[in-house]
C-alpha cells in the first residue's frame, strides 16, 4: 500500500514538474512573439515616417516649383496683354483716316509679332517620378498633378512651337514695313499712311491679334489650374504636418 501511494506522490510531482515546464515554455514563447510584434511595429513606424518624410519633401519641392510657374505665367499674361493692347491700339487708328504717327506708337510697332514663353519648372515632378508617383498617398493630388504636368504643361509646349511659327510667318512682311531703331523693341513704319491700305498687313496684324488672344485665354486656364493645384498641395502640407 505505501508502495502505492509512493508512485501515487512521484506521479503527481512528475506531473506537476511538468506542467511548470510547459508553462515556461508557453510564456517564454509568448514573450518572443511579443518581442517580435514590438519589433515589426517599431520598424514599420520608422518606415511609415520615412515614407511620411519622403512625401513631405516630394509636395514642397512641388509646391515651390508650381508656385514659381504661377510667377511665370503671371508674367506672361501680362506681358501678352501689353502685346495685344498695343496690337489692338494699331488697328483702332489705322481704321482712322485722320490718325497720324507719333514717337509713343514704336513700342507697340515693335512688338507687333513679339511673344513670351513660359517653361515650367519640373524639377520636383521629375523626383516625384523617379521615386514612384504613388510616393503621394493622396489619390485625388497625384492625379490633379500629373494632369498639371502632362496635360496643361504640355498643351502649353505646343503653344510655344505655334508662337514661334507665327513669328517666323510673319517676320519678313514686317521686316519689309517698319524700320528698327536701335532698340529692338522699337520700329517706325516706313510709310504710316501707306499701311491704312495695306490689306496684307492689316490681315496678319488682325490675325496675329487673334493668335494672341486666343494663346492668352490658355494662359488664363493655365493659370487657374495651376493655382488649385498649388491650394491642394498646401492644404495636404499641412494635414501631414499634423
Amino acid at each position: 500500500m505505501i508502495k502505492f501511494f509512493r508512485k501515487i506522490r512521484q506521479k503527481m510531482l512528475t506531473e506537476n514538474k511538468f506542467s511548470k515546464y510547459l508553462l515556461y515554455a508557453i510564456g517564454e514563447i509568448i514573450l518572443v512573439v511579443i518581442g517580435i510584434l514590438i519589433a515589426l511595429s517599431i520598424n514599420n513606424w520608422n518606415e511609415n515616417r520615412k515614407e511620411s518624410n519622403l512625401e513631405l519633401e516630394i509636395l514642397s519641392g512641388l509646391y515651390n516649383d508650381i508656385a514659381n510657374n504661377k510667377i511665370k505665367i503671371d508674367n506672361l499674361i501680362s506681358r501678352d496683354s501689353i502685346i495685344i493692347t498695343g496690337n489692338q491700339h494699331i488697328l483702332s487708328l489705322l481704321k482712322d483716316n485722320n490718325s497720324t504717327f507719333n514717337d509713343s506708337l514704336q513700342f507697340s510697332f515693335g512688338n507687333i509679332n513679339r511673344y513670351e514663353v513660359f517653361f515650367p519648372q519640373q524639377m520636383a515632378y521629375e523626383t516625384l517620378k523617379s521615386k514612384g508617383l504613388h510616393s503621394l498617398k493622396n489619390d485625388s493630388l497625384r492625379k490633379q498633378i500629373i494632369e498639371l504636368y502632362d496635360e496643361t504643361y504640355l498643351v502649353n509646349s505646343h503653344i510655344r512651337d505655334l508662337k514661334s511659327e507665327v513669328y517666323s510667318n510673319t517676320y519678313n512682311m514686317l521686316n519689309k514695313r517698319l524700320f528698327t531703331t536701335k532698340d529692338i523693341d522699337h520700329k517706325i513704319p516706313n510709310n504710316y499712311n501707306d499701311l491704312k491700305g495695306d490689306t496684307e498687313f492689316l490681315n496678319t496684324l488682325s490675325h496675329i491679334t487673334a493668335e494672341n488672344e486666343n494663346f492668352q485665354n490658355y494662359s488664363y486656364m493655365m493659370l487657374e489650374k495651376t493655382i488649385t493645384v498649388i491650394t491642394e498641395i498646401d492644404k495636404e502640407i499641412k494635414r501631414l504636418k499634423k
